[in-house]
């Protein structure tokens, strides 16, 4: 080869190549010539023709000839500048009965040789190799620098080595396992590990050495690779996830419209939200099979889409927005662009809608006259009306992405041009609804009703899922819970477009529902007390409900300011009082219990004793002297009253009487001065109050007449 630019050598390639007796043969092949006979046949009048039909005879004929393998030996190569000559040669050499070299010697300009050294499949015995008939695969090379110039391989000098070991699948195929690799002189180290394959022998699983999995989806019958993720493994993959893959495959398969192609972007970009691949990088792609790749999205989830002409070449490459990054002319010499400089205009802001008509306009700036242009309208290549008008009218009734196409041909000049337009049909999108509820939270057996508002988007025909705590309710438009057992509630709606598929879940609220509260009880220290006294009141039994509560106390109904669970007051009056104590919920709307009612209080006067007389005296003539009780005051319940006999003088001596009346009998012979008391205590409000009353004794001594007992 010889390479001139401006008249100027600038390169020279030589290949000498060598013939290898040792795989020459002589073949022999069995050849047929053919003899034609033909027959034409009359079949109809009018404008269809006469068929002609032809038969053949074979005659077999022998031929020998002769197969002769030539080697390429050696590539010599010149490069010429400024007048010098820079040369590098490469020198091939053959095992016996191989056609493919076992060392490669690379010489440059300088003299530096290096040495690259092949290891074939028969060379080591690699029966996996050899009984699939794969020879030409070297399992190891190694590279070489013949640093102590003596033109040959020396161990030392092994700059580079690589091994692949390869294994048999299950249906045969063989393929790499394990990939190996050292510099210099080190041992081999894996590099890259082969963990699965598909029937076909695509790579489902491979790693890094000491990294994480990576994996393939392969789409379009096992025949294209529709997604890589990296950082996941089939072996630890939920069984969700992959019946979701199995979807996608199964989707691709039978992807044949921009609808279908559309769908399985869809599903792969929920491929790529499942929670399984949150830490994973996931790169999808779609194809037009026997085409090429129509969109592509890396790992951050930006899409490109790519366009192909009527001859299946790339044509145009667009963002996410399906604007055009990149457009490719294919402009051959002595081809004019067209001057029709076509563009279509899509008359709907708000964009188009299934069901919805649709108006597209083909705008051109030619100053050709419009009578002689003729427009042709295509959806999907499929031809949709024909004539002078600029204007198409469609109604799209499904979503999809589709090609809108007009052909515009110009009958005076012979010219036409064609211009294509990516136009999306879809619905507006769901926006997540709003799910409230009047109260949180709920007594058991409170049916509580949910409200859904901002439903909206969609093609309007919605079935409504609603799940409590994962399982789903009903698919009506409403939902009144009857919550029968205490617990959490977690309660959401999923609304699924009838048409698209689509779905949007609303937000979750969340239900607390609790047992009633139960009636308290308050236990009273004293129920009867004189007025003026404080009485302390306790409570107990306080359960149920949400356990964030308040409390008020309440005395004959009128609330008091204590807001605890106990509660003491003075009362300053009397009469009889009720006491109340209320529990509040401060969560459960308008829930309350009272106390059972029982606390009451009674307050009395203070009781005051008066008795009669109030001193005595015995004498010769009065023996004894009778004391009367008498009270005003107090509950009206009187104890037994403990009368005290307590002579002052002229000894001193206290004795208790038996008598418990409020009238006592007091007589003695024995001289001097005593005090009588009682003791009176109001039986209900333990009030007691003590009398005394002083007598004095003079009684003249001498007489016959005995002492009288008191």
């Amino acid at each position: 080869m010889i390479k001139v630019h401006e008249n100027k050598l600038e390169k020279t390639i030589e290949y000498p190549y060598s013939l290898n007796d040792a795989l020459s043969n002589n073949m022999l092949a069995i050849g047929f010539r053919a003899q034609q006979h033909e027959f034409r046949y009359h079949i109809f009048s009018g404008c269809v023709p006469d068929v002609t039909i032809r038969t053949y005879d074979f005659q077999q004929e022998t031929i020998f000839h002769r197969s002769e393998f030539f080697h390429k030996t050696k590539e010599e190569q010149a490069n010429y500048h400024n007048g010098r000559e820079i040369k590098s040669t490469t020198i091939y050499d053959y095992k016996p009965l191989l056609d493919y070299p076992s060392e490669i010697k690379s010489i440059d300009s300088l003299g530096g040789t290096k040495f690259q050294h092949l290891v074939y499949p028969t060379d080591e015995n690699n029966t996996i190799l050899i009984n699939a008939n794969i020879l030409a695969k070297p399992g190891l090379i190694e590279n070489y620098t013949d640093q102590n110039k003596n033109l040959s391989i020396d161990a030392s000098e092994k700059t580079f080595s690589h091994r692949t070991k390869y294994k048999v699948l299950n249906n045969g195929i063989v393929m790499p396992e394990i990939i190996k690799s050292a510099k210099g002189t080190d041992l081999l180290e894996n590099r890259l590990i082969y963990h699965k394959y598909d029937s076909l022998g695509n790579p489902l699983e491979f790693s890094k050495a000491n990294s994480p999995h990576s994996i393939f989806i392969w789409g379009y019958k096992n025949t294209l690779p529709i997604a890589k993720i990296d950082n996941a493994s089939y072996d630890t993959m939920p069984l969700s996830v992959l019946n979701r893959i199995d979807s996608i495959k199964n989707i691709s398969n039978t992807e044949n419209s921009k609808t279908t192609e559309e769908t399985l972007r869809n599903l792969l970009q929920e491929l790529r939200e499942d929670p399984y691949f949150s830490s994973s990088q996931v790169v999808s792609s779609t194809y037009d099979p026997h085409i090429g790749v129509t969109s592509m999205t890396d790992s951050n989830g930006t899409i490109h889409y790519y366009e192909y002409d009527d001859f299946n070449r790339l044509r145009y490459v667009l963002d996410e927005y399906r604007q055009v990054l990149k457009k490719i002319n294919y402009n051959y010499q002595g081809e004019t662009t067209s001057t029709f400089n076509l563009s279509i205009h899509v008359n709907s802001p708000e964009g188009i809608t299934p069901g919805k008509g649709i108006s597209f306009s083909a705008v051109t700036s030619s100053t050709v006259t419009s009578s002689n242009l003729v427009y042709t309208w295509y959806v999907n290549d499929l031809q949709e009306s024909c004539g002078t008008n600029a204007t198409f009218n469609k109604t799209f009734q499904t979503e999809g992405t589709y090609t809108v196409k007009v052909s515009i041909y110009d009958k005076e000049a012979n010219k036409s041009v064609t211009k294509k337009q990516l136009v999306d049909v879809k619905y507006p999108p769901l926006t997540q609804p709003t799910l409230a509820v009047n109260s949180n939270n709920v007594l058991n057996g409170s049916s509580v009703p949910f409200t859904l508002s901002g439903v909206v988007g969609g093609s309007g025909d919605f079935r409504y899922d609603w799940y409590r705590n994962g399982t789903k309710q009903t698919d009506q438009g409403t939902y009144n819970y009857t919550n029968t057992t205490q617990g959490t509630h977690a309660v959401f709606v999923k609304i699924i477009d009838k048409i698209t598929g689509k779905f949007v879940q609303s937000n979750t609220v969340v239900v607390y529902s609790y047992a009633p509260l139960t009636a308290p009880i308050v236990t009273v220290f004293k129920r009867h007390i004189v007025k003026g006294a404080t009485v302390s009141f306790t409570t107990s039994g306080i359960s149920g409900g949400s356990g964030s509560r308040s409390y008020e106390w309440y005395i004959n109904n009128v609330k008091q300011s204590a807001s605890g669970t106990t509660f003491s007051y003075k009362f300053s009056t009397t009469g009889t009082y009720t006491v109340r104590f209320k529990v509040i919920d401060l969560k459960i709307t308008s829930h309350s219990v009272l106390d059972n009612g029982t606390a009451k209080v009674y307050v009395y006067n203070p009781m005051y004793v008066s008795a009669s007389p109030v001193s005595g005296n015995i004498n010769e003539t009065v023996r004894s002297i009778t004391f009367m009780l008498s009270t005003t005051g107090g509950s009206g319940t009187i104890a037994p009253v403990q009368w005290t006999i307590r002579q002052i003088s002229p000894t001193s001596n206290v004795t208790t009487s038996n008598s418990t009346g409020t009238s006592f009998t007091f007589s003695t012979n024995t001289n001097g001065e005593y005090e009588i008391t009682a003791t009176i205590r109001d039986d209900k409000t333990g009030q007691s109050v003590l009398k005394a009353m002083p007598v004095i004794v003079n009684i003249p001594q001498g007489g016959d007449d005995p002492a009288t007992p008191w």
